[in-house]
């Protein structure tokens, strides 16, 4: 069993003067943990992750996970009330270049669901009642084996697929939805 009353976490920016490693020297190797751990019984009453322009943060989380190798596996997780902010200033005009991510170990999810979602990206707000996933992600590359959204503003959707988090983010996704009413939807289409 594992504890905790509330976890802050601050990710520091690279230093300016930093120069960033050059395309050809990164390192694909996977991290390894230097012994294996397992928690049948974690939870988290408060988690606030923060970076430069940007926070996660939740009231709870509730799971089980075990740790060996290059493996981090959660069978199970309930997230509740998290809420995503990306904030400074956006330039509409300037191009937008989506950042490679890396996870540097394997990252396997049998069940995670998140209940009451919100997010606050550069001033644009939107929420969800649910969202439950499945799936796994080593290195770049995402695998979705079921995420499905339940929102006001959506209804509910179905994904699955494969995202790749390396140059400009190719997906393949498979949906399924329910759109919302739209009012005076469909009379408006048939009229014309």
């Amino acid at each position: 069993q594992l504890y905790a009353r509330q976890l802050d976490v601050t990710v520091l920016p690279r230093p300016k003067d930093a120069p960033a490693p050059p395309e050809s020297a990164r390192d694909d190797s996977l991290f390894e943990f230097p012994l294996p751990l397992e928690a049948k019984n974690l939870r988290v009453d408060a988690l606030r992750v923060a970076w430069e322009n940007g926070e996660w943060r939740q009231d709870s989380i509730e799971g089980a996970a075990r740790i060996s190798d290059s493996t981090l596996k959660v069978t199970r997780a309930l997230v509740q009330g998290a809420t995503l902010s990306l904030r400074g200033a956006v330039d509409p005009l300037e191009q937008f270049q989506l950042p490679r991510i890396r996870l540097p170990f394997e990252l396997l999810v049998d069940e995670l669901v998140l209940e009451a979602g919100a997010w606050d990206l550069y001033g644009t707000v939107g929420a969800l009642d649910q969202l439950r996933l499945s799936g796994n992600w080593r290195r770049t590359e995402l695998r979705l084996d079921m995420l499905d959204i339940r929102a006001a503003a959506l209804e509910r959707w179905s994904l699955r697929g494969d995202i790749d988090f390396s140059a400009d983010w190719p997906l393949a996704l498979t949906a399924e939805g329910v759109l919302p009413e739209i009012p005076g939807w469909p009379d408006l289409i048939e009229r014309k």
